[in-house]
């Protein structure tokens, strides 16, 4: 493949990503990379400079593709949700559900998420990149809405509201196989993901003194 075809560099992202997923980033060489995109070794430099530089651009490619627009960004697209009390609550809720919706699809690849948790659970020597770089960004308008709703909030707060959601989407994601055997070996179907939702999104209204919207009562 020609190295500057204008699509070689989604495929190194994700050939990258998918192996980088499997065995973490030390494990992974360039070589694999290229073999299995089907791509020139000359290619990860040409488009990336380095591993460790198409590994952030890897990540930043799963976060900001996914379709989960984020509390602040789905504010900015339907202003109209701001103006009442009623409307934030609704946007909360719709956050919630778009985004654990999106990440327990079973029709979207799994590495997507599996490179996250690898992230999490242990980190690569890329990360300071991925704290200024991704996670920051990711939690700064959540964040600063946060604090709009809650004058005098400190950031501290604001971001353990706003990591409410995440943190129960990591946990539910690093634990799916045990709870599912827990539960007799049931899936965590749909019915499962309405309740977490359901759950998760009550907690977030309540702790910013919104109204309860009807279907979470």
């Amino acid at each position: 493949m020609d190295i500057g075809a204008p699509n070689t560099k989604t495929v190194l992202l994700l050939a990258a990503g998918e192996l980088f997923a499997d065995h973490g980033f030390d494990a992974v060489s360039t070589r694999m990379i290229a073999d299995k995109a089907k791509v020139n070794l000359g290619g990860i430099h040409y488009h990336f400079g380095s591993k460790e530089a198409l590994y952030v651009a890897a990540f930043k490619y799963v976060c900001e593709n996914e379709e989960r627009p984020g509390l602040a960004k789905l504010l900015n697209t339907q202003p109209e949700l701001e103006k009442t009390p009623e409307g934030r609550a609704k946007a909360i809720l719709m956050t919630c559900r778009n985004f654990l919706d999106d990440l327990f699809d079973p029709s979207k690849p799994d590495w997507k998420s599996r490179l996250i948790l690898r992230e999490i659970s242990t980190p690569s020597s890329a990360l300071p990149i991925l704290v200024r770089e991704v996670f920051t960004r990711d939690f700064a308008e959540d964040i600063e809405l946060y604090q709009r709703l809650k004058p005098g909030a400190s950031y501290d707060e604001a971001m353990i509201w706003q990591g409410m959601l995440k943190t129960q989407a990591i946990f539910y994601l690093m634990a799916k196989t045990p709870l599912e055997m827990m539960r007799g070996n049931k899936p965590l179907d749909q019915d499962f993901l309405d309740s977490l939702i359901r759950t998760v999104a009550k907690s977030m209204i309540m702790l910013v003194d919104l109204p309860v919207p009807e279907e979470l009562r």
